[in-house]
């Protein structure tokens, strides 16, 4: 490829490219795409920084640096300890309404069961005495037929 497609090319892909698409929307795939050079930028970057910084102020900011850590650190601890206190609290409370639930259904099926028996109880004498009957109209209609 010459020059002058070169640049004809370079010119048709800012044509195609997004207007309003920033650095901060290509940022994420430059870094999936280049780790390492990613990697080795913030290294320099971190060189240069401390290069331009005196060192009395670099041991300031690294106290301070610390310091806040450790606060960090103490705050993420304790709200972690919230947070299982809170879980713990909530699978208790969510057990016991489970119990209550379970024995209330329990309370209900043993009620519903005694409504259905006490329906049943009659329905079933009811069948019997039918089937007793029909038993003694087949077992007369047999012996009839016999003579």
């Amino acid at each position: 490829m010459n020059e002058i497609e070169e640049i004809e090319a370079a010119e048709t892909a800012s044509d195609t490219a997004p207007a309003d698409a920033s650095f901060s929307d290509h940022m994420p795939s430059f870094v999936r795409e280049h780790p390492g050079l990613t990697l080795a930028g913030g290294v320099a970057l971190g060189v240069l920084a401390a290069a331009l910084i005196p060192k009395r102020s670099r041991n300031r900011i690294t106290t301070r640096s610390r310091e806040l850590v450790d606060i960090a650190t103490a705050a993420g601890l304790a709200l972690g300890k919230q947070a299982w206190d809170k879980a713990e609290t909530a699978g208790s409370d969510l057990r016991r309404h489970g119990e209550r639930a379970a024995e209330r259904a329990s309370e209900l099926g043993g009620e519903a069961g005694k409504r259905v028996k006490a329906k049943l109880t009659p329905a079933e004498e009811a069948t019997t005495r039918a089937a007793e009957m029909l038993l003694q109209k087949a077992t007369d209609f047999v012996g009839r037929m016999r003579k």
